[in-house]
């Protein structure tokens, strides 16, 4: 096991993993709406994120809303 904390994390890992803590432990049929999803994140972790949430939300949100602001 490695332990790693938050304090050595930059603003994006902590945000990645607050969303990912966040959308494992919603109740079935529950509305995720997330604002700025791109603000902090690398955009291959963008990427990896937004296929991971569309993955858990096909099997327990009802509704998945976010708006991206056309990172290059």
């Amino acid at each position: 096991m490695i332990n790693y904390s938050s304090l050595s994390m930059g603003a994006g890992e902590q945000r990645l993993f607050s969303l990912l803590e966040t959308l494992y432990s919603m109740p079935p049929e529950s509305l995720l709406l997330i604002d700025e999803l791109d603000l902090t994140l690398h955009t291959l972790a963008l990427k990896k994120l937004v296929r991971e949430m569309v993955k858990v939300a096909n099997k327990k949100i009802s509704k998945l809303f976010s708006q991206l602001t056309g990172k290059n």
